[in-house]
């Protein structure tokens, strides 16, 4: 390994710990040292629009680094041009590490990989029965509690405002208010997906327990829909809805 990208890889690991893997993955990773004088360091980038976006956003993180790095200070500029041949074939030891490549500004910000996933039957069967609103708040309701479960949380369910959910689906508190007593009075399908109950906690400033936030139960599979014959419906494709399986 040459003197040039001992420096730099040890400048890229601490850079990985100052910003998001996402930033890092697109703009750092195909990056190289070039030159390093006393006073100056030459980043190479992969293409122009990589050139220019370092040197418009991560200028002084970059700059401040590797002054650390090489303990002095140093001034940086960005150019194009390919990366080095590597000096051996053999791989590097340990574990490789991956990250996602956004390669224009626009997929970083949006994150294309980042999804929704629901299923077909989902939305094929029940998104139009329960209808656009109620789809959607099931849909917000899965991905928060299971968001809540992969940040450590193993009990049941997850906790959200009527403000936090309208603001989610574009609606106001009181469409959020509705369906919450539509899944209380079983009024509909949105009970078959949903369970709410009311959390409390002590206020001092009151000197009285008071109502919290609502916790939802959100079933993440689906039920089967069923005719006004107790006939399971099926998916299709081309989706036709209502078709139960034993007309298929």
């Amino acid at each position: 390994m040459s003197e040039h990208t001992e420096i730099w890889v040890k400048a890229l690991a601490e850079l990985k710990l100052k910003m998001t893997k996402a930033t890092f993955g697109t703009w750092l990773v195909r990056t190289h040292l070039q030159e390093l004088t006393d006073d100056r360091a030459v980043i190479a980038c992969p293409n122009g629009f990589a050139a220019d976006w370092l040197e418009n956003r991560l200028t002084r993180p970059i700059r401040d680094t590797l002054t650390g790095v090489l303990g002095r200070e140093v001034e940086i500029s960005f150019v194009v041009a390919t990366a080095p041949e590597p000096e051996s074939e053999e791989p590097p030891p340990g574990p490789g590490l991956y990250y996602p490549a956004y390669t224009q500004e626009y997929t970083e910000i949006v994150q294309p990989d980042k999804v929704y996933v629901v299923t077909h039957y989902f939305r094929q069967v029940w998104a139009p029965r329960l209808g656009p609103t109620a789809a959607a708040l099931v849909i917000e309701l899965r991905n928060r509690c299971w968001l809540d479960w992969r940040r450590g949380n193993k009990e049941p369910g997850c906790e959200a405002s009527r403000e936090e959910l309208a603001r989610a689906l574009g609606v106001s508190e009181a469409t959020i208010k509705r369906l919450v007593a539509d899944v209380r009075s079983k009024e509909g399908d949105l009970h078959l997906f949903l369970s709410v109950h009311p959390t409390y906690y002590y206020d001092k400033a009151l000197g009285k327990k008071v109502q919290g936030p609502n916790q939802y139960i959100v079933r993440m599979d689906e039920p089967i829909a069923r005719d006004e014959k107790g006939e399971p419906i099926c998916l299709t494709w081309p989706p036709v809805f209502g078709i139960t399986c034993g007309s298929k």
